[in-house]
């Protein structure tokens, strides 16, 4: 019986060697040539801890309320587009673990789960992000039916206008049938299982773009998607249709720059998470961990703030929070935990590393609550030192 992975890189070892190289490549790879994806995991690494002695910490709680709703857990699953690819059932897995462990989960446009499906699997702590699309009607239909099935959390991704330069997708030809590029079909011939599973659940589609009685688009291609993103107006009238047509919480993702965020604050948006779209866009730019500070610092201390993009663990997880996020949102990590193991036993268990190495800075640095984990000094190393996730 293999040994049970004990952190998230162990994690992704294990899912590397399960998954055909397309689909690894799609979850793992960043735009370009990926200096932004290691200048994530970077920032994380080169900061250290500086603990406070002698403070009373057996008692330790890391829950926390946002946006008038209470967490268990200041980690959330991040949007992200056709999860099904590292195991049918991920989605499923996910939203019952993130209503289980009281968690944000961000169901994706892009997503393989109808909307309606994710409330009745995850309850209130189901969040929708959406994509602006070249007919706005189309993007309001989406607004419209998240309202009707009960979300209270919209996320409006705008640092995605125009597609990302993936080069790992280009050479592996993702997105095209592998029998046209015999490179790409060996690749999926070396892991049986998984073309098993994909074949007994079929491949997922954007269900949530599918076209509605009547229409004639199809809206669940990919490459319709990005396509349409990439003729979609979205600019300050764009945010201002979306803030008019909802009426509940409106998050803005994939900010970088302090001086958008206070517009954006006044603009009447409710919270905004710092993201670089886990350095998928752009090929070097800057990291969200070394920004967040001048974000808690220009929006002052009760402004919502969120961060993704590098959390690896749930140490990364509260260095982010220690200097200002409020809630961190981490995607990759989900998808290795179910890609290794079955989706719902990844869930849980990533759940629960997650769970571990956060509680176990809190313990270390003398913090009994999120409150004195943003007291915490951190100081940042000259050199980042990696780990092997052993």
């Amino acid at each position: 019986m293999p040994a049970r992975p004990l952190s998230t890189p162990a994690l992704e070892a294990l899912a590397q060697r399960r998954l055909p190289r397309p689909i690894y490549d799609f979850i793992a790879g960043g735009a370009g040539e990926e200096h932004a994806l290691r200048a994530n995991a970077q920032a994380f690494q080169s900061l250290r801890w500086v603990p406070r002695s002698l403070q009373d910490c057996v008692r330790r709680s890391p829950r926390t309320e946002v946006l008038g709703q209470a967490y268990d857990l200041p980690i959330g699953v991040s949007a992200m587009g056709l999860s099904e690819l590292a195991s049918p059932g991920t989605d499923e897995a996910l939203m019952r673990m993130a209503r289980e462990r009281r968690l944000p989960y961000v169901l994706s446009t892009a997503a393989s789960t109808r909307l309606e499906r994710c409330v009745e699997w995850c309850g209130e702590f189901a969040w929708f992000q959406i994509y602006p699309v070249e007919d706005f009607s189309h993007t309001r239909r989406l607004i419209d039916r998240a309202r009707a099935c009960g979300v209270r959390h919209l996320v409006l991704t705008v640092d995605a206008a125009h597609p990302g330069r993936r080069l790992r997708d280009r050479r592996n030809r993702f997105g095209q049938w592998p029998w046209h590029h015999p490179r790409a079909l060996s690749a999926y011939m070396t892991r049986p299982s998984w073309c098993w599973r994909m074949a007994r659940a079929g491949l997922p589609r954007m269900v949530n773009l599918e076209p509605a009685p009547g229409e004639t688009a199809s809206w669940s291609s990919p490459q319709f998607l990005i396509a349409s993103m990439a003729r979609a107006e979205l600019s300050w009238a764009t945010l201002q249709k979306v803030r008019e047509a909802w009426p509940h919480r409106l998050v803005v993702k994939g900010v970088l720059d302090p001086d958008i965020a206070t517009a954006l604050r006044a603009a009447g948006v409710d919270a905004i998470q710092v993201s670089n779209h886990g350095a998928r866009q752009l090929g070097s730019v800057v990291s969200p961990l070394d920004v967040i500070g001048e974000f808690r610092a220009r929006l002052g201390p009760d402004y919502p703030l969120f961060l993704d993009s590098g959390v690896r663990s749930g140490e990364d997880a509260a260095k982010a929070l220690s200097l200002g996020a409020d809630l961190v949102f981490a995607g990759r990590i989900w998808l290795y935990a179910t890609a290794a193991m079955r989706p719902r036993d990844g869930a849980k268990l990533a759940a629960e590393l997650l769970t571990a190495e956060l509680d176990s800075v809190m313990a270390q640095t003398g913090c009994t609550d999120l409150a004195a984990l943003r007291k915490l000094r951190l100081t940042r190393a000259a050199t980042a030192v990696g780990f092997d996730g052993a």
